[in-house]
Parts: C-alpha cells; structure tokens; sequence
C-alpha cells in the first residue's frame, strides 16, 4: 500500500513496521488506540488474504507480536433529562445549534454522525440506509426531533467539528459529569 508513511510489500509487515507504524499514527497522525488497532487488524486481514492467495507475506504479521493494540473505552450516555436539558439549552452560536440539534437528532435515532447526510424524514418517520452496515431502517422520530428539524435539517458537521463542539455544548447545558 501507499501512504504519507511510505510504500510497502506484505513481505515488509514486520515487527520494526509495526512499531513504527503505531508510533506514527499515535504521534503524528494523532489517532485513539482502538482506531491504530482498526489499521492494524485491518493489516493483518490483507496479509492472511495475500498469503493464502499466493503472495508473499512476512510471517511476523501472522504472529501475536505483530499486535492489535487496544483499550478499553467508556460508554457515554445521556439519560432522557439530560437530553431534555440539551434540547431546551438557548443562547448558542449558530455553530453551537447546528452541533446540538445533531446531538438530539442522533441522541433519538441512534444514527452515526456518517449518516447524517442521508437523514431525510418523512413525516413521522426516518428511512435510511446505513453507511456502516447497508441496511436499510426506517426510524420512528422522536417529539424531540421532529420539533428540531420542524424549520428545516441542520446542516450536516463532520464529525470532527461535531466531537470538538458537542463537549462545549454539553458544558453550557451543565453536563459536566463523565
């Protein structure tokens, strides 16, 4: 594959390119763990594919060694109060509104932040096939969310702009607690 990192044969996967991959993607790139491990399983699927299709492939890829790093994440929630205190918050910058009416959008739908393109209700109800999976589901939409798209859908955020937003947002509604 090729990337900013450099270029490499399945025959180059190991344990030096592990390490410096992961201190890479740490470093440099930023990334959580459990997304470093998501390249690095990923990795491994493509090495374990090549070598049974004929390629050669290092075998320290094939080995515990060459790990999926990873670590245990929190489940964060909000109660249906706290949504309620959310949903009711005012003076907010324009910004600020967009990234809250998401949160409650999300926060009822369950929907990722990679389908909020698609999000298109029809009266009382959401039909959307998702970007993860490809099933289609249709939602029942919450008072909450038809009152929130009632003018018209909040323009869409990435999900960058939505992670760095959505915790000033919380704050103001006094949601601090982790």
């Amino acid at each position: 594959y090729f990337n900013e990192f450099g270029t490499y044969g399945f025959d180059n996967l190991d344990l030096t390119l592990h390490k410096e991959f992961t201190n890479f993607l740490s470093k440099q790139k930023k990334l959580s763990v459990n997304t470093i491990g998501g390249y690095i399983k990923n990795l491994k699927v493509f090495a374990r594919n090549a070598l049974r299709d004929g390629f050669d492939v290092n075998p320290s890829i094939l080995t515990s060694d060459f790990f999926v790093p990873e670590e245990k994440s929190d489940s964060v929630y909000l109660d249906e109060d706290e949504i309620k205190l959310l949903f009711e918050l005012q003076d907010l910058t324009p910004r600020e509104k967009k990234v809250r009416d998401w949160a409650i959008i999300g926060l009822w739908t369950g929907l990722r932040v990679s389908d909020w393109q698609k999000f298109n209700p029809n009266g009382d109800f959401a039909e959307i096939e998702t970007q993860k999976t490809g099933a289609r589901v249709v939602i029942p939409l919450h008072p909450q969310v038809r009152e929130t798209i009632a003018d018209c859908i909040p323009e869409p955020c990435t999900e960058q702009e939505f992670n760095r937003m959505i915790k000033k947002v919380c704050q103001k509604a006094g949601l601090t607690q982790k």
